[in-house]
């Protein structure tokens, strides 16, 4: 997808169709091809499950209960808290519908209608409730003052960056058709 940035993981979250599914991991012309961009998709996506989502997740919640600790927007800084675990879920459930795609692949050599939708909603809502997270955290780190919470809140802006410089293309993608 044009609008996305040239990241194979992220064309693969974010693809909406299951020809460009198939664009990204089948390669007509070379089987061997074909076979390794699904053996590598699929270590990519076991470490995502099985490493970087608890990762991510406990540091989230570390952030949030220390934020939580501070007087400043108490009961925002829990409601990120509790959402961080919707996060993880819905990366857990892009993951399985990566999961299916890459076993359908194995198994008859093509994407099954439905495989890109199974991926892309749940990574829909993981980035957007990421980003409201990483948007709270930061205004509340750098509300504190203190030159630690500061740096934690201009480096969680970087983040909000990352994610904003292909979520909101691709928000366009989804409300008009286009880039």
């Amino acid at each position: 997808m044009a609008c996305l940035p040239d990241k194979p993981v992220l064309q693969l979250e974010l693809g909406r169709t299951d020809a460009g599914i198939s664009q990204i991991l089948v390669t007509a012309l070379d089987k061997k091809q074909t076979d390794a961009n699904i053996k590598n998709a699929r270590a990519g996506n076991n470490l995502d499950t099985f490493i970087f989502i608890p990762a991510y997740s406990l540091v989230l919640v570390s952030i949030g209960l220390l934020l939580y600790r501070t007087i400043i927007w108490r009961t925002l800084a829990l409601a990120t808290v509790f959402a961080v675990p919707i996060v993880s879920c819905s990366d857990w459930t892009e993951n399985l519908g990566i999961a299916q795609t890459l076993h359908h692949l194995e198994s008859d050599a093509s994407v099954h209608h439905g495989d890109a939708l199974r991926i892309a909603d749940p990574s829909t809502v993981k980035w957007t409730l990421l980003l409201l997270i990483l948007c709270v955290y930061s205004v509340h780190a750098l509300r504190i003052g203190r030159i630690g919470w500061v740096a934690l809140g201009l480096s969680l802006i970087g983040g909000i960056y990352f994610i904003a410089s292909f979520l909101l293309p691709y928000s366009h993608v989804l409300y008009y058709g286009k880039c």
